[in-house]
């Protein structure tokens, strides 16, 4: 059966071959395995779409990764949901109980696919609250370090089956070690959240903002080329240059400056770590002319090339300009 069908609601019994379309959707799914009829609300977990003529399609994968967060594709999710109905109603017929769909859920997952050992029961949006706290920085509320890999893995899945472009900015403010040894790291703080503040009020929300750690920041700007990318980033120092960074309402307020660099994809690199790490090269080599600057991994490479050591065949070592 193909994912999608849309499901009669009504008291008739059927089997799962035997799904009919409806005219007009009620507020109860039906669901009926071998016989036995399944009712479930609708909620935020069953994705449900009007369809012309009233009809509704089913959304299983977000169903089940709603659940059980675990990745599926839609076919997978699709075959575990009437496999997880089958085996509720087995269930039942040992038992000779009603058996709840959570239940039956959890039992499938470790007895019959044995994906668990270890189930823990915990309240849905405590559970979506703790799952977004382990992906955030918890001073910045950035991204932190963990989910950009996740991102950067998907973005690049992506490039690989599409043509898409995007560029990644490594930030690095400069001299952070020193405004924490001089002036405390609650003010050292306060300019992480400062800097981190200009970054997303002045990004665009299909970017992706991530504390990498410590004073190091990533974006990942999507559909930008290694030029566009560069001006971007020029625009977001010089905004960070500006700000002023009060100690105490005595004292003169702090100026902070950060050094970046850019590198792009496709253009500079198709995997991701190797991606970064010429983004940081590129960081590098801005800190190292001078800070409070940008530089394109292209920067890196055309230094090299002005002046690159190499050996002749006599083991001699020449340089070349």
């Amino acid at each position: 059966m193909e994912s999608g069908t849309a499901l009669k609601y009504g008291p008739k019994k059927t089997g799962i071959g035997n799904l009919v379309r409806s005219k007009r959707p009620q507020k109860g799914l039906l669901r009926r395995v071998q016989g036995f009829q399944y009712k479930t609300r609708e909620t935020s977990f069953v994705k449900c779409e009007a369809k012309k003529g009233g009809t509704m399609k089913i959304n299983y994968k977000a169903f089940l990764s709603n659940f059980l967060n675990f990745d599926f594709n839609e076919y997978d999710a699709e075959r575990h949901w009437y496999q997880i109905l089958i085996h509720q109603k087995e269930l039942e017929g040992v038992l000779g109980r009603h058996v709840g769909l959570m239940v039956a859920l959890a039992d499938y997952w470790t007895s019959k696919l044995k994906k668990s050992e270890d189930l823990i029961l915990v309240e849905r949006k405590s559970f979506l609250r703790i799952r977004e706290s382990s992906f955030r920085d918890p001073l910045t509320g950035l991204h932190n370090r963990r989910s950009l890999n996740d991102y950067l893995q998907k973005e690049f899945d992506k490039a690989k089956r599409y043509p898409v472009a995007f560029s990644i900015l490594f930030l690095d403010i400069d001299f952070f070690k020193s405004l924490n040894d001089q002036y405390g790291h609650a003010f050292g703080d306060e300019v992480l959240q400062n800097v981190a503040k200009v970054l997303e009020n002045n990004s665009r929300d299909s970017d992706f903002i991530a504390r990498f750690g410590g004073e190091e920041f990533v974006i990942v700007m999507s559909q930008t080329l290694g030029r566009m990318a560069l001006d971007v980033a020029e625009r977001l120092r010089k905004l960070i240059e500006n700000l002023e960074i009060k100690i105490s309402p005595s004292e003169k307020p702090i100026q902070v400056t950060v050094s970046g660099g850019v590198a792009t994809c496709p253009a500079d690199s198709k995997e991701a770590a190797l991606l970064l790490r010429q983004a940081d090269q590129a960081l590098y080599l801005a800190k190292s002319t001078g800070r409070n600057r940008i530089c394109h991994y292209r920067d890196t490479v055309y230094k090299a090339s002005r002046f690159r050591p190499s050996t002749d065949l006599s083991g001699s070592l020449v340089v070349s300009f």
